[in-house]
């Protein structure tokens, strides 16, 4: 069985400055999906600081109150970038030893009327494409954009997203996007399709709290172990 070839994924092999989707229904473990990523990553010094930019400010208890914004505060998220792009550019001439080293992740959760603004759509198209070319190493800027339907977030985002990563979707029409864009790369026909789908299924029956990550940074993909893996959420606190 294919779903047998899916591997666990590890916190610590994020890739420097990505841009994350994670989608899941209301009350469906997206908080504590990446509550345990951003905790493990803290534990293992893979970022310096964690900045949320909530609609409810809810969840996400790490994170300092100095670093949570609402919904209304988005603004602070240019802020952010501008100041990593002058650190960026000043690394690229500066010594080593001189230069700048945050490492920082960015969450957006919880910000669905947001998403439907066309200027905030642009703003996180913007970051997709470009993001991580305002934080070469030794910075690192990343983002986690929260989303219970894909289809909210733009299609360049989707497709220029380093991970997506998704639990059971109760959606037909979210399910299909998120088919199409990542489970039917290796083989769009029907039988091709028909195993993708056997995949999709297999991995979010397998176990409690089981999310898919696909790896969508990767190149020269041969099977869907190369960019498929899987992620349990070991403690789920539904609140």
């Amino acid at each position: 069985m294919e779903e047998e070839n899916i591997k666990y994924f590890n916190p610590k092999d994020f890739v420097n400055s990505h841009f994350t989707i994670v989608c899941a229904k209301r009350r469906g473990g997206k908080s504590t999906i990446i509550s345990d990523f951003i905790n493990k990553q803290f534990e293992n010094g893979d970022i310096d600081c964690a900045i949320l930019f909530t609609g409810t400010d809810a969840d996400f208890h790490m994170i300092d109150k100095n670093f949570r914004f609402g919904a209304d505060q988005i603004d602070k998220l240019d802020e952010i970038v501008e100041r990593y792009e002058v650190m960026n550019e000043f690394n690229k001439i500066a010594d080593p030893p001189n230069r700048f080293k945050v490492k920082t992740v960015v969450i957006l959760d919880d910000l669905a009327l947001q998403y439907k603004s066309k200027e905030f759509a642009e703003k996180l198209a913007n970051l997709s494409v470009r993001g991580r070319h305002y934080s070469y190493k030794p910075l690192s800027l990343s983002f986690f954009v929260i989303t219970q339907k894909i289809c909210c977030i733009p299609t360049v985002c989707r497709c220029n997203a380093d991970y997506i990563i998704f639990n059971n979707i109760s959606s037909m029409t979210e399910l299909d996007t998120v088919m199409n864009e990542n489970f039917f790369l290796l083989s769009s026909s029907r039988e091709g399709k028909k195993k993708a789908r056997n995949l999709y299924n297999d991995l979010v029956t397998s176990e409690p709290f089981l999310f898919v990550v696909c790896e969508n940074f990767r190149s020269n993909i041969k099977n869907y172990s190369d960019y498929i893996k899987k992620f349990v959420v070991k403690v789920c606190i539904i609140i």
